[in-house]
């Protein structure tokens, strides 16, 4: 395995079992703070700004890829 901070490749790697991420996952951590910046911008917006909704509805869950994500086998 060797050193992982000396590897030259642009790929994101897990370190414990080396396995190369796939594309999807590396977009959704390169956007995860975008996304997280505008979905607390609409928030305030509209229970604390606008009172379009209630401060006690539900805030939904975002189902990005993460790196346990596992690709679904079609069987």
């Amino acid at each position: 395995m060797g050193n992982p901070f000396s590897d030259d490749s642009s790929d994101l790697v897990t370190l414990h079992t080396n396995v190369i991420m796939p594309e999807k996952v590396v977009d959704a951590i390169k956007t995860a703070e975008e996304m997280g910046a505008e979905q607390y911008q609409a928030f305030t917006e509209e229970r604390l700004g606008g009172t379009s909704k209630s401060l006690y509805d539900t805030i939904h869950k975002n189902n990005l890829p993460l790196f346990k994500s596992r690709q679904k086998k079609n069987t």
